[in-house]
């Protein structure tokens, strides 16, 4: 696994959590409480564990974007852009 893609991972994430705390702050909806829970714990589980010990099934982060337009319709708005990147780096990430 490329410790590379995995710290671009890590900055995405890291650079996303304060944009959904604020779009939960503006629009608290059960939807993007769980994408603020997916997430921490993503951010959690590469901060914490052993970069060769890291798995595709222990992050829940593809479909977040999806997921965000579930609960808004504005399609050029920062938060959805940032979920976007982390969903792509993730997907290079394990592939």
């Amino acid at each position: 696994m490329d410790n590379s893609k995995l710290r671009r991972l890590e900055l995405q994430i890291t650079s996303t959590i304060p944009l959904i705390e604020r779009e939960y702050n503006n629009n608290p909806s059960d939807m993007v409480r769980l994408i603020h829970k997916r997430f921490i714990d993503a951010q959690n589980i590469l901060k914490n564990r052993n970069k060769r010990e890291v798995a595709k099934e222990d992050f829940y982060l593809d479909g977040s974007s999806r997921a965000f337009l579930e609960v808004s319709s504005d399609y050029g708005c920062l938060l959805l852009e940032e979920l976007g990147k982390a969903e792509k780096i993730f997907v290079e990430v394990f592939s």
